[in-house]
């Protein structure tokens, strides 16, 4: 099975004060440890450059770019970069217009017209209400039943 991992478990996996970070850890942990195959993609990491070098003042974690570079190049070297299948534009659009999604939720449809077009059916995220309206499997740190295989 091939996950997708959303930005905010990224994230948060560079936060170590949050709350979350231990549950994304473990969350990765026991999916890797269940034989998962834990991916990411560009995107992912466009949003997680844009929150880590943000002021905290912001929601942001206020990083140097050249810690999040470092950050960026230890998770590409942990887990696949999924490359944009040629047609995730015409995928995201179509998913646009027959959800109505509107404003920032376009974010959240072109991460699920890149899983469509590359067979990528199940997302690690904290915000699985993002991705609801549409035909995937979401698995949150916030809730162990999801993590099991």
């Amino acid at each position: 099975m091939t996950i997708l991992l959303d930005s905010n478990i990224l994230i948060r996996a560079l936060e170590p004060a949050s709350a979350l970070h231990p549950l994304a850890l473990a969350a990765v942990d026991t999916l890797v440890r269940s034989g998962a195959s834990l991916v990411i993609c560009g995107q992912v990491l466009y949003e997680l450059w844009v929150v880590a070098t943000r002021p905290i003042a912001v929601n942001g974690l206020e990083m140097s770019p050249a810690d999040v570079g470092h950050a960026i190049d230890g998770f590409r070297r942990t887990y696949p970069l999924v490359p944009d299948p040629p047609d995730v534009v015409d995928r995201w659009l179509s998913l646009v217009t027959d959800h109505d999604v509107l404003g920032k939720q376009a974010h959240d449809a072109r991460l699920v017209a890149l899983m469509l077009g590359s067979g990528i059916s199940h997302i690690l995220t904290f915000n699985g209400s993002d991705f609801a309206r549409y035909r995937l499997t979401i698995l949150d740190p916030q809730v162990p039943s999801t993590l099991s295989p």
